[in-house]
């Protein structure tokens, strides 16, 4: 029983983890494109951000499309991001009345008196990220 309590209470050898500098792995990302299917650019972008349960997705239906809102938690101000989304389902009807794309420039939304508030379009996942 004793022998059992020493290789229990043994200190072990530290181990390492031989993980990736996080400058090869924006590296990486910066080669990989947003897909354009919206469900597997969410999914992605997750993944990329580790599937942290801080990483929060809220969706909007705006004109017939799917915008997805994607932050991380304790980041990004919340009453913000709340205030945007809101925004837009009020401004719904402007929307689908002016006809204007999900895919439309920044400045044709902000033309139609549409919150833009810090949104900036990416092409590729590392510039999503980062």
């Amino acid at each position: 029983m004793v022998g059992f309590l020493r290789r229990l209470l043994k200190r072990q050898p530290e181990r390492t983890l031989d993980l990736p500098e996080p400058e090869a792995v924006l590296g990486a990302l910066a080669k990989v494109p947003v897909p354009p299917d919206l469900a597997a650019a969410v999914k992605l972008i997750k993944e990329a951000l580790g599937n942290c349960p801080d990483v929060v997705s809220r969706e909007v239906k705006l004109n017939g499309a799917t915008l997805v809102a994607i932050y991380v938690d304790g980041l990004a101000d919340k009453s913000e991001v709340e205030k945007i989304l809101d925004s837009l389902l009020l401004k719904r009807p402007l929307v689908e009345r002016t006809g204007l794309k999900l895919g439309a420039s920044l400045q044709r939304w902000q033309e139609a008196g549409l919150p833009v508030g810090e949104i900036h379009t990416a092409g590729t996942v590392g510039d999503v990220v980062t």
